[in-house]
């Protein structure tokens, strides 16, 4: 019989500690130029297996990323383009 998980000895938890930071950017040049950039950091802290392998790597991610000519919200014309 093949054993899993934490593999049920004593003391082998598998409890870790996740953190994830987002930061909004938003440069508005004049009313129609708009860059935004929401980069994400996850960490993980307190992880007793290789936390190096993932998915539990270190990264730091453009979770979202924009460039827009024009007001596509109120404007008549707007053109966004990004991730």
């Amino acid at each position: 019989m093949r054993a899993l998980g934490g593999r049920f000895k004593p003391d082998n938890s598998d409890a870790y500690y996740l953190n994830r930071v987002r930061i909004n950017l938003l440069i508005k040049a004049v009313n129609w130029i708009k860059v935004f950039a929401q980069p994400k950091d996850a960490r993980l802290f307190f992880k007793n297996h290789n936390p190096s392998a993932p998915p539990y790597q270190d990264t730091l991610d453009l979770r979202q990323g924009y460039f827009e000519l024009g007001d596509s919200e109120t404007g008549v014309f707007g053109i966004r383009t990004g991730r």
